[in-house]
This record gives structure tokens, sequence and C-alpha cells, in this order.
């Protein structure tokens, strides 16, 4: 591979198998972005155009070049030990109860949960990615000594050789600045704007400087909505290829609504006591709604299945416990 200014990096993506649970972990699409915050050593550091090993913990399955990186302003959850406080815990899957403090030694199955401000980033580089099965590097090709770090500095060269060995040829995107408060603007509007961090397929879809989105761009429902200014003519519309597209995404919806509720049922069967609509939102990735109104999914989900006779709030705000 040609050589050019940057740094390189491991980053390491543990997906399911953390073993140790002082944090709510991170959501990245492996092939296309990798996801980290404020607190994560080295997070200032890393640039577009760094070149970047994505690694689990046995092996790197993934090179690529980082063509830009988003900013957004967030929060982070930590699961911290009821009885020193500690972040150092141990998730176990076998033993009971789940965690263990590494600090105090103590067990238990409900950590307390403490939500911190912080940056968020997500570092993109699906047009450079290309997927490896390797074997990790040796630790003398990395900076530091910091294996428990999930962003591992290697030196420049080596990862050039390292690269060149592997017979990678990674493109070098031209480098795009984007600001951390950089933020885009609405097609059509004049002050509108939305963070980069809350990222929507409408706007990505939409390309022009009028309000009208064009037939190829809207989604089913804005189709039988009828979003004025569509030009395509009715009759040219296959009507049969349409209605079995709309069933075919309601029904996908419908069993997504149908594992959340299986899942929350689950969760709470472990939990007699009850858990909070923040307890059940952060245990299962689900508490985020929009600005000002985070938990509405999770709670809304609840809603449905307290009208079907499977949960209950005993107390107003309280905890939500089975029937």
């Amino acid at each position: 591979m040609n050589d050019h200014s940057g740094k390189a990096w491991v980053l390491i993506s543990a997906g399911d198998k953390r073993i140790w649970e002082g944090n709510d972990g991170y959501q990245d699409d492996t092939g296309r972005s990798y996801d980290y915050d404020g607190f994560v050593p080295n997070n200032k550091n890393v640039q577009s155009g760094d070149i970047i090993f994505l690694s689990n913990k046995e092996q790197i399955f993934g090179v690529a070049v980082i063509e830009h990186i988003e900013s957004w302003q967030g929060t982070r959850m930590f699961n911290r030990c009821p009885h020193c406080d500690s972040s150092h815990l141990q998730s176990r899957v076998v033993k009971s109860p789940k965690y263990r403090c590494n600090r105090c030694h103590e067990e238990f199955d409900l950590p307390r949960l403490e939500e911190q401000k912080c940056t968020k980033y997500r570092a993109h580089y699906q047009k450079t990615f290309t997927s490896v099965v390797k074997p990790l590097h040796p630790d003398s090709v990395y900076i530091n000594k910091g294996t428990q770090q999930s962003m591992r500095q290697v030196r420049r060269a080596d990862a050039v050789k390292i690269l060149d060995s592997w017979g990678a040829h990674l493109a070098v995107p031209e480098k795009t600045r984007t600001p951390s408060d950089s933020r885009l603007q609405i097609p059509g509007s004049k002050n509108q704007t939305m963070p980069t961090g809350v990222r929507s397929a409408v706007m990505q879809a939409g390309s022009g400087t009028d309000t009208a989105y064009r037939p190829s761009q809207m989604t089913e429902v804005e189709t039988l909505i009828g979003i004025s200014g569509s030009t395509q003519n009715e009759s040219e519309i296959d009507r049969k290829a349409q209605d079995s597209s709309r069933t075919d995404l309601y029904n996908r919806v419908q069993r997504a609504i149908t594992e959340i509720e299986s899942a929350i049922f689950e969760l709470l069967r472990m939990y007699p006591g009850g858990l909070t609509n923040a307890e059940i939102g952060r245990y299962l990735g689900i508490y985020f709604g929009h600005d000002g109104h985070e938990g509405h999914v999770s709670r809304s989900i609840l809603a449905l299945m307290e009208k079907k006779g499977v949960v209950q709030q005993p107390i107003r705000r309280g905890p939500w416990q089975l029937r």
C-alpha cells in the first residue's frame, strides 16, 4: 500500500464476548463504522486518514482507512457495584448472581446504573473496509503497552509493512473536514439544521434543493399518505407489488415488536421485584427517544404489554413487574 501521513490503530470490538461489564458498550456496525466516546483513551488522537485494524479478542477481521469522524453530545451508562461503587464488574454466564465486583468481590444480580454526559464519536470507513482473517499483532508493534485499551496505537511503519505482507491495498480517501459541531442542512429549509449524530435516511436520500421528494426517494409510508409535490403517474404504480411490500414491512415491524416484548418478559422474570422503565430500557439498549423524551420507546412497549395484561406498574413511576 502507498503510505500517507497519519497514524495507525487497532480498534477492538468485543461484541457479545465482553467480560468486564463496567459500561453499556457500543453499537458498532463493523463493516461500516466504529463507535466510541470521550471516556475512551486516545479518543481525541484518532483522525481521518488513519489506518485501522478491526479486531476482537481472538483475531483481526478487517482493515480500513478512516474516511471521516462525526461527533455529537450524548451520554454513557456505567454499571457500578452497589456495595463499593466500582465499575470493575465481571459478568458471568453460568454462575449466579450474574455480577461479581473485582474490587470488593461482592456478588449481585443488579448493578447500580449511573449516566454521565460525554462526547460520542463515530468513525466511518465503509468505502475502504476490507475483510480479513489474520492473527493478532505481536506486542512489539504497539507504541504503548495498554493491553486493556480498546484503541491501541500501532507504529505507522509497522502497519504499512503488515498490510504489504498481506497484499492489502487500501484506497486512501480524500480527507473531509467534519467539525465536531458540524450540522447538516435540511433540503429546502433556510435555518433548520440537525446534528450530524442524528442521522436521517430520508435526508441521506434527498439531494435537491426543492422540498418535494422524488418518487424513488419516498418510503412506503410516504407513498401511503401521499406527499404533495409528487409527479408520479398513479397508473404506473404496480399496486400488487406495492401492497405486498407494505405487508412485508408491516409484518417485519410486528415481529420486531414481539421480539422486544419477549425480551422484556424474560428480563422481568429474572427480577421478580421488578425494574423501572429506565433500567429495562438501558439493559436492552432501547432507552431512547427524541430530544427531551428519552425512554419513550421502552415506555411505549411497556404500555402495549400492560394493555395485554402481561405487565403491571403497581406504583406510579415505580418498577414494572410481571402480572
